[in-house]
């Protein structure tokens, strides 16, 4: 019986299942995490820097704390490509990120207390992730590569 066992994990983690977990924990990190993550990927990195220079805060700890105040950031032209650190910043109600990288705006979509969004300038495809916040009024998507607006809703 011991030589089953022992293959259990070996096709687990042959057929990808085990990852699955690893991944799910990495949609479920928060920026203190992320910020003390010394293998986070490059994306990643460079929206945990920005925030760290927009709290004025080297230490991630003070950052996370003093950006949880924060109920706007501008993060204009900072290089963003990963936006999922900034998932637990409930407070936002403005968010500037005109003229990044960014493919993919489905971390914001727990942002309810936003009431503008400006993406402009991203070579974003889908804005569906994030039509249903409650609080959203305004939101600008111009120079992006957006061809359905079917789901984005009247502001």
């Amino acid at each position: 019986m011991r030589p089953f066992l022992f293959w259990i994990p070996v096709f687990a983690a042959c057929a990808g299942i085990l990852p699955i977990k690893a991944q799910a924990a990495e949609e479920t990190k928060n920026y203190l995490a992320w910020c003390l993550d010394d293998n986070a990927s490059d994306g990643i990195r460079a929206t945990v820097d920005a925030l760290k220079s927009l709290s004025e805060e080297s230490d991630c700890e003070a950052s996370s704390a003093a950006l949880s105040a924060f109920d706007e950031f501008v993060l204009k032209y900072s290089k963003l490509s990963d936006l999922r650190p900034l998932g637990q910043f409930t407070n936002l109600k403005y968010l500037d990120l005109e003229g990044n990288d960014i493919t993919d705006v489905s971390p914001l979509a727990t942002l309810t207390n936003l009431r503008e969004l400006t993406v402009s300038d991203n070579p974003l495809r889908d804005i569906s992730p994030v039509t249903n916040l409650p609080a959203l009024d305004m939101l600008i998507i111009w120079g992006t590569q957006i061809v359905d607006f079917s789901t984005v809703p009247d502001l």
